[in-house]
């Protein structure tokens, strides 16, 4: 899903033109049951992030987005987030359909556990180190739930 996003998001950006049709019958040839998106019947939060960003950019609204709603509000709740890019593409999934943080001081908690002294963030609040990628993810999910 993610070369699928950044495929199509450089040919919007040269706009070129492309066959929508054909980019939204393959993404959503990977939506599973749980309403998530991913290979082999198993949805991660990364294929559902890029399924829903590869939707929005073609403009396509469905009622099958409903399920992946179902999908990120049940991933959220069982909060099984043990790295930023987790949480991150979990937000931005939300972000992406335009819905509500439900655990937003838990969400912003793990984000400041990550930071380190730098000023930067790692991946995980326990281990490794500041870099310019976690950071990244940490900014924006700050800025998706508007704290700054």
């Amino acid at each position: 899903m993610e070369s699928t996003y950044f495929a199509k998001a450089t040919l919007v950006k040269l706009n070129f033109e492309v066959n929508r049709h054909g980019i939204n019958q393959f993404v959503l040839r990977f939506q599973n049951f749980d309403g998530g998106f991913g290979g082999q019947g198993h949805s991660t939060l990364a294929s559902t992030y890029y399924a829903i960003k590869t939707l929005n950019l073609i403009g396509y609204q469905s009622p099958h987005l409903g399920r992946v709603a179902t999908y990120l509000s049940a991933r959220e709740q069982d909060w099984d987030i043990q790295y930023l890019e987790h949480l991150f593409w979990l937000m931005g999934g939300l972000k992406a359909l335009d819905m509500s943080v439900h655990q937003k001081e838990r969400a912003e908690r793990f984000v400041l556990d990550c930071q380190h002294p730098s000023g930067g963030f790692a991946r995980s609040r326990n281990i490794g180190i500041a870099t310019l990628e976690y950071t990244h993810y940490a900014v924006k999910i700050l800025k998706y739930m508007a704290v700054i």
